[in-house]
């Protein structure tokens, strides 16, 4: 190698070193990029993990634009069904640009829905990494974001027409809207707070309900926290940004199809998770929440999980709720999926400051790398093992 090119690697080395330290999330949500790239790449057309949700959310939409296509058949309805419209309804407006450019072959419409949806996803990250920086430091910050970049299952979720996964955003956003108000309120210790954000904050949290009806119990931990942390105003001027955005988004595109609003919502209430107190896990279930959860990693996240919760109780509502939802009820495993991020950032920011208080874990530093090898190896033997088996 000549000295110019040595000089022009090392130059671009330093170059991305820099880059790196001085915009960590830019180099986390390039890396999340490649990876999900690599599974829409990948992934066959018929490789999506819940196949219902692709035909209604996706091939639905195809339907419904090109009447000749193979997928308009008896599997399309004529009733409502309990889904989404609002959903559905996004996925119908690009997929209609993509056939008006002239873009008609079912692979590369899969790989531009999943590329779409991929740009979603990091918008997860990104939110992940600003609540984690406001509860903590830079440096866990990058640890959360790390996480929801390269979990195991996370780039191949992300890329896929699950509104369990797509509703996250919304959520987050509007979580992380609320969560910076209430820091500013608490450590300005003043009730003068921006109470346009909250509307705005509603209005996300509406537009994630519209995606997934599922994850109200989420929407109801944000305002219960709200009101236990003594800003009732704020809770019911959340709560009337909610209002507005379901009466456009479930009102609008049911009026379109049905001829009256929340016709879905209607029927989906109707069939709505009945609760039990005697839940029946399915083999689905157990060995999704058994290979989510790796060991023994599970173990810290669950331990920070409880660190400080009632400092933090903005986000450890929404989730102990949604997961008190699902052992109550017969809702499968992807119901779990909107609050995972949110168990990432409180786990891994409580069990940060359980490490840095405890003089055990300090005394052994060693083991704890040890303890986060093995789990990084698990996480990427499961990647490679999806990845492959797909």
């Amino acid at each position: 190698m000549s000295d110019t090119k040595r000089y022009t690697m090392t130059s671009l080395i330093m170059k991305l070193r820099e880059t790196g330290q001085k915009h960590p999330i830019f180099v986390i949500l390039s890396i999340a990029f490649i990876f999900r790239l690599f599974v829409a790449i990948l992934l066959p057309d018929s490789g999506d993990f819940n196949i219902r949700e692709r035909f209604l959310y996706f091939k639905m939409p195809i339907a419904w634009i090109d009447e000749s296509t193979e997928y308009l058949s008896s599997q399309t309805y004529d009733e409502p069904q309990g889904i989404s419209l609002f959903y559905l309804s996004l996925n119908y407006a690009w997929l209609a640009l993509f056939k008006f450019i002239g873009i008609n072959d079912i692979s590369w419409l899969t790989f531009i829905g999943r590329l779409l949806h991929t740009f979603i996803s990091l918008l997860v990250i990104s939110f992940g990494y600003r609540m984690a920086e406001l509860l903590s430091n830079k440096r866990t910050a990058i640890m959360v974001a790390s996480a929801l970049a390269l979990f195991w299952f996370m780039p191949f979720v992300s890329i896929q027409t699950i509104p369990a996964f797509v509703c996250i955003t919304f959520l987050m956003y509007a979580t992380l809207i609320i969560l910076r108000q209430e820091i500013n309120r608490y450590e300005s210790r003043s009730t003068n707070v921006h109470r346009t954000s909250f509307i705005i904050a509603g209005f996300f949290l509406g537009l994630g309900f519209s995606t997934y009806y599922l994850c109200m119990p989420y929407i109801l931990g944000i305002i219960l926290a709200l009101m236990l942390r003594k800003n009732i105003k704020n809770a019911l001027t959340t709560l009337l940004g909610f209002i507005i955005s379901i009466s456009i988004a479930l009102v609008v595109p049911d009026l379109l199809v049905w001829g009256k609003p929340f016709a879905e919502l209607t029927v989906f209430i109707e069939n709505a998770p009945e609760l039990t107190f005697f839940k029946t896990f399915s083999l689905l279930d157990i060995a999704f929440i058994m290979l989510a959860l790796i060991l023994p990693l599970s173990i810290m996240l669950l331990c920070g999980f409880f660190k400080n919760w009632k400092k933090k109780l903005l986000l450890f509502l929404p989730t102990i709720f949604t997961i008190l939802f699902f052992i109550l009820s017969n809702t499968d495993a992807w119901f779990l999926l909107p609050v995972f991020p949110l168990f990432l950032l409180l786990g891994i920011t409580g069990w940060k400051e359980i490490i840095d208080n405890s003089s055990f874990w300090q005394k052994h530093i060693t083991l704890h790398k040890v303890l986060i090898g093995i789990s990084l190896f698990f996480n990427f033997t499961l990647f490679l093992l999806i990845t492959i088996l797909s």
